[in-house]
């Protein structure tokens, strides 16, 4: 089990009328899913890079190309669950038009 702050799920909470996307379905991913379910923060979407070849389902949930960070709505934020590949996640997220401060890195 990871330990990671309280602050992105807190951060998640107060952005009620934002949709949030989590990229990344490792351990880490499936953990802040697992999380988010028990808190009732619901989760719009989910990608991950190995989806890129084909989609896959986690739990009741489609994990979806990166490709798709391309096309969300304004003001969606986008959970970075990752503690080994942060980087190249960000500059993903910038490449496909998402804004900095729309993109939440747990820590």
């Amino acid at each position: 089990m990871f330990s990671f702050s309280t602050r992105a799920i807190l951060r998640c909470k107060t952005v009620s009328d934002s949709n949030i996307v989590l990229y990344g379905a490792g351990y880490l991913g499936i953990e802040v899913y697992i999380r988010f379910k028990k808190k009732g923060i619901p989760v719009f979407k989910w990608v991950d890079i190995k989806a890129n070849t084909m989609p896959f389902k986690q739990f009741d949930i489609e994990i979806e190309a990166t490709t798709e960070l391309a096309n969300l709505e304004p003001r969606t934020k986008i959970l970075i669950c990752s503690q080994a590949t942060v980087k190249p996640m960000f500059k993903e997220c910038l490449k496909r038009g998402i804004l900095e401060k729309d993109i939440i890195v747990i820590d």
